[in-house]
């Protein structure tokens, strides 16, 4: 039945570029809406009161109490979702997420009730006249008189949200007073006069129709439950907070109005003239008035009229634009003018109301759409109950039994109007649904969102023809009203004075609406145009970046935008009136022989902007805008303070980078020195290779010459005993090599040729491991033995030296598994962190001769995040790293060393191959006076490094 939103929209990509409604209504004017259902009592007490008598009360206090936790509700409701128009309808659709099918239903029910408001109205406000001037003999064209009624809130609906609301707040006060003095006056009066006759209380009990109260119940609803007007404008307000305390303005006054109005009725209400007529019921029940009531009574029957239809006009458009705008029904309906005039919904408005009139039955139309109206608050009800649980909710348990006992109205009071009309209730907004579907597939212009906004972009008036239709609509009301007067002359004259001030009060306050209908619809528009068009100018001089300044002959500040007051750092109010050269010192002179461009330097609370002054020529008076100063002159003022200083910076890195350009030609020569140093490292990994053969062939063959010596030594040592007297020759040879030295000396010879054996090959193995080529990573490598290797060559600089103290290694290695690493870049960052710690221990130690050096390594390892890591700390004791150049230690070239000492290359180096190469961290922690940590966090595979190494194994 309605159309889906996703795709109506997906097959129309326009429909997204829809503007929405502009916030353009102020709190007064959207609570004059929202205080328009109290008007509508006029409309449905005085029958019920005739029809019910005393158990009209069993209509009233139920219906009041409901209506007023409806307002409470809906205001809650609102608070929730504030860009919602329509009010009732729209949250109902909203509570219904998965059955917005339900929703939509409902709230067309709601919005085809309140079409009906229109037709009603005018139908009651032409058989208000008719009657008058039937009673003379004059006739008039009902038709005629009907559709204009129904069509004059049109007319200024088509000019813009504002003007409707303009003119609804025109009337809605005074008549809103003038209804809440009849309630309270009248209340005031019984309690002066309590012997009033009027009311039974026995009435009150007996004779109960179930069938008449339920009947009633569905009319009544239409005028308590419609206090809640005020919620369809949320989404229009300039304060929307504001606007929903007319919500809890008009839940305050509906007591007062339906039971205290309601309560009058029953007790001074005993005209035997009163029959069904609203104005005679309320004219019995209104002595305390006097010889004011006949004139009052019709001001608020006219007045309610006028202003009901006015609010239908206002929120029916809405109530569609919202279910548009969702995709419920037609996108088409969501269109708006910048006006927020939202013209398909007016005219489907305007056409069902039409339809209505030509169909003419009170009655019949008050039940059917009544029928719609009540289902849609059962259905509400229904949705509050089962969004029991959100926080928007207000009373889930209370709402379970409102919609209960509003489903049982709808079903007995439905069948007791007749089964024909309670259906035909039940499926016109089907029926709407429909037709709103099958308009919808038909290839009709008007039906199309873009249609619509091609239009509305239009200019279609231009200020010539503002103008004609201002002079035309004058001449129109001036000459009507001049020959309406002098048609109805004659006979104003024989009626009686009863009915010639009630006739004159309608035709004053119909010639009164339509006046100020014309008011807004010609003027207002201009008058709209024109504030747009200033406030536009004002916005975009406040959007400019650059200060403009209009100045007078003199040099005085007239006007500033919001630009200035950041630039002289004062209030614009303040520069008004003030002269420019007061802010710039060495601007001097008038406007007139200033230049066209010029730069001066402001200061401003001890600091100092530079700014580019534009002066304009002399600008041509504007006669029309007084506030407009004759041969005033436009300022530019652009602060060029940052652009200054950009060029005094760029001028100075220009020199920097000459600078810079030398040291690069020296760090040209180490670099080529740092090639050479590899390339030896290269060698002496070759040589080292070299050397590790003929030396594992001495370290292999020494523990066999120490065997075999052993031996030949025991067996010399038998000779010696087997034959202790040798011959002179043997004694002569033994004297002369000395045979007991060489017996106890040749063991310890030996032994140091097996270390030095030994010595070479752990120093040709820690050349080898340091000098390891890294052209492909190497997997499960010893961090340890990285380590050690690197002690080891480093050895000669930890052993004492002539000017210091040994320094001492501590080793905390942790048990920590073999990682995945170029193992030669990472002894290359060992190097580099033991180099400069056994340089800082050094420095430390001439300044302090008894500073015992230190240096502590540790290994341990970590988790996070799923991720093992390998953690390298090497610390020292000495002077620390100052918190100003902490971090700045991984730049390239940066080094505290003095010239020839350092390259400043060597901790970026290592922050590159840690953080790029193995993808880990390394920081610096450092305490002044107490020493510095470098750490460094290896995860136990690297990204890349893993895949590169599994590729060379495979």
């Amino acid at each position: 039945m309605i159309n889906n939103a996703a795709a109506k929209l997906a097959v129309d990509p326009p429909v997204t570029e829809i503007p929405r409604l502009p916030r353009s209504l102020s709190s007064l004017e959207t609570w004059g809406f929202g205080l328009t259902g109290l008007l509508l009592w006029l409309g449905v007490a005085p029958e019920m009161h005739v029809d019910l008598g005393a158990q009209v009360v069993w209509v009233w206090v139920p219906g009041v109490c409901i209506g007023v936790l409806i307002n409470l509700q809906v205001k809650q409701l609102a608070q929730h979702w504030p860009h919602l128009a329509g009010g009732t309808p729209s949250y109902i659709v909203q509570l219904l997420p998965r059955a917005q099918w339900l929703g939509t239903y409902a709230a067309l029910g709601y919005f085809i009730s309140w079409v009906a408001v229109l037709p009603v109205n005018a139908i009651v406000m032409t058989e208000l006249i008719t009657a008058n001037l039937g009673s003379f003999g004059i006739t008039v064209p009902a038709i005629a008189m009907k559709l204009g009624f129904t069509g004059l809130a049109f007319v200024v609906a088509f000019s813009g949200t504002r003007a409707l609301g303009i003119l609804h707040l025109f009337f809605v006060i005074p008549a809103v007073l003038l209804l809440l003095m009849f309630c309270l006056q009248g209340n005031f009066w019984l309690l002066l006069f309590p012997p009033n006759p009027g009311f039974n209380w026995t009435t009150l009990v007996t004779g109960f129709d179930l069938g008449n109260w339920a009947k009633w119940y569905i009319i009544a609803t239409y005028a308590v439950y419609a206090c809640e007007t005020a919620s369809s404008f949320v989404a229009d307000s300039r304060r929307p907070k504001q606007t929903l305390g007319a919500l809890s303005v008009a839940a305050g006054l509906m007591p007062i109005v339906y039971l205290g109005g309601s309560w009058v009725l029953l007790r001074l209400a005993q005209s035997p003239q009163a029959d069904s007529n609203a104005y005679f019921e309320l004219l019995s029940a209104a002595p305390f008035w006097g010889d004011l009531a006949p004139l009052l009574i019709t001001f608020l029957i006219a007045s309610g009229c006028l202003l009901a239809c006015a609010t239908a006009v206002s929120n029916t458009p809405r109530m569609l634009y919202q279910l548009g705008l969702a995709g419920h029904i037609s996108p088409v309906f969501a269109v708006s003018s910048r006006q927020g005039v939202l013209a398909p919904g007016l005219l489907l408005t305007l056409g069902l109301s039409v339809a209505c009139l030509l169909w003419g039955d009170i009655a019949r139309i008050v039940m059917v759409t009544g029928v719609g109206w009540l289902f849609s608050f059962v259905v509400l009800h229904g949705a509050l109950w089962v969004q029991r649980r959100q926080p928007q909710v207000r009373w889930p348990w209370l709402s379970l039994g409102f919609a209960t006992i509003e489903a049982i109205a709808l079903g007995i009071g439905g069948f007791a109007w007749g089964w024909p009309d309670l259906l035909l209730g039940l499926g016109l907004p089907g029926f709407i649904g429909l037709g709103d579907r099958l308009l919808g597939y038909l290839p009709i212009g008007i039906m199309q969102p873009q249609w619509w906004l091609a239009r509305f972009n239009t200019r279609q008036y231009s200020q010539r023809d503002v103008l004609l239709s201002q002079v035309v609509g004058i001449i129109t009301l001036i000459g009507g009203s001049i020959t309406a007067s002098w048609l109805l002359r004659g006979q104003l004259t024989g009626m009686a004075d009863l009915m010639s001030t009630n006739l004159f009060v309608v035709v004053l306050l119909v010639a009164a609406f339509v006046g100020v209908a014309i008011a807004c619809w010609t003027t207002l528009p201009q008058v709209t145009a024109l504030a747009e068009a200033r406030k536009q100018a004002e916005n975009f001089l406040d959007l400019a970046a650059d200060c403009i300044l209009v100045l007078d002959e003199q040099g005085n500040i007239r006007r500033a935008n919001v630009a200035a007051e950041t630039l002289f750092d004062t209030p614009v109010v303040t520069l008004r009136g003030c002269a420019l050269t007061d802010w710039i010192p060495d601007l001097s002179g008038l406007p007139e022989t200033w230049a066209d461009r010029s730069e001066h330097t402001i200061t401003l609370s001890a600091q100092s902007k530079t700014v580019e002054l534009t002066i304009s020529r002399q600008l041509p008076p504007a006669v029309t805008d007084p506030q407009v100063i004759q041969g005033q002159y436009v300022a530019i003022l652009r602060d060029i303070t940052q652009r200054k200083r950009a060029e005094d910076a760029l001028q100075q890195k220009s020199t920097e980078l000459e600078t810079l350009l030398d040291q690069l030609t020296q760090t040209q020569s180490q670099l080529i020195q740092t090639e050479k140093m590899s390339s030896l490292g290269q060698l002496m990994a070759g040589v080292a290779h070299e050397i590790n053969n003929p030396v594992s062939f001495i370290f292999g063959n020494v523990q066999f010459v120490r065997d075999y010596v052993n031996h030949l030594l025991t067996l010399v040592h038998l000779y010696r005993c087997t034959y202790p007297v040798p011959t002179a020759e043997i004694e002569d040879l033994s004297a002369q090599v000395d045979i007991d030295f060489v017996q106890q000396d040749l063991p310890k010879v030996l032994m140091s040729m097996d270390d030095g054996a030994n010595r070479i090959k752990d120093i040709v193995l820690s050349l080898r491991n340091f000098a390891r080529q890294d052209l492909k990573p190497t997997k499960s490598v010893d961090i340890h033995e990285g380590l050690n290797s690197t002690l080891l060559i480093l050895q000669n600089r930890l052993k004492a030296q002539s000017d210091r103290d040994q320094i001492l290694i501590t080793k905390a290695f942790g048990k920590i598994p073999t990682i995945a690493c170029y193992p030669s870049q990472l002894n290359q960052v060992f190097l580099n962190l033991l180099g400069n710690a056994i340089d800082a221990l050094e420095d430390k130690q001439a300044q302090e001769p008894t500073f015992q050096p230190a240096i502590a390594i540790q290994t341990t390892t970590a988790s996070e995040a799923d991720q093992t890591y390998v953690v390298i700390r090497i610390s020292d004791n000495g002077s620390g790293i100052p918190e100003t150049i902490r971090n700045r230690l991984f730049d390239p070239f940066f080094t505290t060393k003095p010239v020839g000492k350092g390259t400043g290359l060597g901790l970026s180096i290592s922050y590159q191959i840690i953080t790029e190469r193995h993808q880990g961290q390394i920081w610096v922690e450092s305490v002044p006076q107490q020493g510095t940590t470098f750490v460094i966090r290896l995860p136990l595979v690297a990204v890349g490094v893993e895949s590169v190494a599994a590729r060379s194994d495979g």
